[in-house]
């Protein structure tokens, strides 16, 4: 969601009063971690990682 508008996460998230952990299990093998600038390459090393391309 990042770049589409200014703190739209932060409105997302306002009203919850849930830990994220309860929605979003961080220790799930189906979520990664890239950096903010991250380059093509990289980020299709992650998405094969996870078994989401083709080939």
């Amino acid at each position: 969601m990042k770049g589409i508008a200014p703190n739209t996460g932060n409105r997302l998230y306002a009203n919850r009063s849930y830990p994220l952990s309860d929605v979003v299990p961080f220790d799930s093998p189906n979520i990664i971690q890239t950096s903010e600038n991250c380059t093509s390459s990289v980020l299709r090393a992650a998405l094969d990682k996870l078994g989401t391309l083709r080939n």
